[in-house]
């Protein structure tokens, strides 16, 4: 009776089984998977999900086969946009169809493969990192693309062209990119990294961006947006224009010196990073790039265990993004000639900060002081201000002279106090 009753029992799940495979394969031609978008008027198509094979495991995607074509249709509906083809180690070619305007976030990130893509005539966005550290050496962007998202595509040099070498190529990736009239947003680093790169072209009637000489600014230039990694000129002076240098502009690129105008009040994320300027940077040291520091010359480790001192010089103007790590005495000086503190410059700093102080400012004071510079985050591995720490400005000097400062620390912590002798902002979270 237990027998039986136990193979009814298996039987039963055999068939529930069945069921739940059916239902969850309803919709997929071969290797793809098509899932009905909102409003039930398209569907979008990504690489089959595997679903997991015991309780708690994670699912996973099923391996695309060397060639893939997109269809334009599914069930009658178009087929209007594609995710969920990253990390495809055996993609080479993809076309992708007239009815697709959207390639999500990610969609073919780290397919190193890659080399080929056909079609797209169609496509209007183009998410973020959707064609990060792929293989090919040419690409036209679609004629009535409006949006290309952050680090889209960034480092497309995983492919020697003639050899069958995927790793990181140096001189590889995309050899020129033309920005046509309908684009009106690029995320930061979308083209950085690609050795081949020495030229953007710009639509003249686009009303968003304009190329000068082959180097991408927005349309007043206040922007400086990418210097192709591929130029060879080992010296820049940015254009006067310029208020702000977008995350990895010149990453990777051959500049040894370059000239900052005084407009700048912002430089983002690893804006100078493998530059020769990181490369040629005395050991345990801030990096500079003109008077901006723009990160350290130093491996992580030693920086945590000894007692290395970090010195600005006394000609700072700037501190960008991500650019600090303090030394291990947890207190840094920020000197008289600092005027712009860009947002989030200490934010990835790994251990705590329990003291900065500022030397005597200019009349200018500081202008610039991003809100995002400090982190309230408590975790591991993040810049912290707790109740102890202090923020030390000289006692003869107007608050005003430090207002964006008190600004920044007012809109990241619950309160903040004022006191003399010493005159000391104290942060409360």
């Amino acid at each position: 009776m237990k027998k039986k009753t136990l193979t009814i029992i298996m039987a039963i799940i055999i068939m529930l089984t069945g069921i739940i495979t059916l239902t969850a394969c309803s919709g997929r031609d071969s290797d793809l998977e098509f899932v009905l978008l909102p409003c039930e008027t398209s569907y979008s198509v990504r690489a089959r999900i595997i679903p997991p094979r015991w309780f708690g495991a994670s699912p996973s995607r099923v391996r695309v086969a060397r060639t893939v074509t997109i269809p334009n249709t599914h069930n009658g509906l178009p087929v209007t946009h594609i995710y969920g083809f990253n990390d495809q180690s055996r993609l080479r070619t993809i076309t992708i169809p007239k009815s697709v305007i959207h390639i999500g976030d990610d969609a073919f990130a780290w397919s190193r493969n890659l080399r080929t893509i056909n079609g797209m005539q169609g496509v209007l966005y183009i998410g973020a990192r959707a064609f990060r550290n792929n293989s090919f050496s040419s690409f036209s962007l679609p004629p009535n693309l409006t949006s290309i998202g952050e680090q889209a595509f960034l480092q497309t040099n995983y492919w020697t062209p003639g050899t069958e070498n995927f790793v990181l190529a140096a001189g590889g990736g995309l050899s020129e990119i033309f920005i046509p009239q309908t684009v009106s947003h690029i995320g930061d680093a979308a083209f950085a990294g690609n050795g081949n790169l020495s030229y953007i072209e710009v639509a003249s009637n686009n009303q968003y961006f304009v190329s000068a000489n082959g180097i991408l600014f927005n349309i007043d230039k206040t922007r400086l947006i990418a210097f192709p990694t591929g130029r060879t000129e080992t010296y820049y002076s940015i254009p006067g224009t310029v208020s702000q240098i977008s995350a990895k502009a010149f990453f990777g690129s051959s500049l040894t010196s370059v000239t900052i105008p005084s407009g700048v009040m912002e430089i983002r994320n690893q804006a100078f990073n493998d530059t020769p300027l990181f490369r040629n940077s005395p050991a345990d040291s801030f990096v500079y790039a003109d008077r901006w520091v723009v990160g350290i010359n130093n491996d992580l480790g030693t920086i945590l265990s000894s007692t290395i001192n970090f010195v600005f010089r006394d000609d700072t103007v700037g501190i960008a993004t991500n650019s600090i790590v303090p030394n291990p005495l947890g207190h840094l000086t920020i000197p008289y000639s600092v005027r712009h503190i860009s947002p989030a410059a200490f934010i990835n700093v790994p251990q705590q900060l329990t003291s900065l102080a500022f030397e005597r400012p200019a009349s200018s004071g500081i202008t610039q002081f991003g809100i995002y510079s400090f982190s309230d985050s408590l975790t591991a591995g993040t810049f912290k201000l707790i109740a102890t720490s202090s923020i030390y400005v000289p006692c003869e000097d107007s608050k005003a002279e430090y207002s964006a400062l008190i600004n920044a620390i007012r809109e990241r912590f619950s309160g903040f106090g004022w006191s003399h002798s010493p005159c000391v902002i104290r942060v409360r979270t």
